[in-house]
């Protein structure tokens, strides 16, 4: 198993486009997301690989509005056994 971290989800698209991914772990705080097109942008990469969003317990409504995309894997990150550096 290999893993890769990226910190934009602009640039993660681009590993996508070399290389073959089995999952990918989206963080929905990542700055590239947050516009009102963030959503439907993982949406397109959920139709071809399994997508699994990382939300803060807060976020319901963009929880929601994923699985309207066809997201419906997902965590809260106060679930998480460990924390994201920021």
């Amino acid at each position: 198993m290999s893993l890769e971290c990226k910190p934009s989800f602009s640039q993660t698209l681009d590993s996508l486009r070399g290389e073959s991914f089995d999952v990918m772990l989206v963080d929905l705080a990542a700055s590239d997301l947050q516009g009102p097109d963030g959503l439907s942008r993982v949406g397109k990469v959920a139709q071809e690989l399994l997508v699994i969003v990382l939300a803060d317990a807060e976020e319901t409504d963009r929880v929601i509005a994923a699985r309207g995309l066809g997201i419906c894997n997902w965590l809260t990150k106060d679930k998480l056994p460990f924390s994201f550096g920021r």
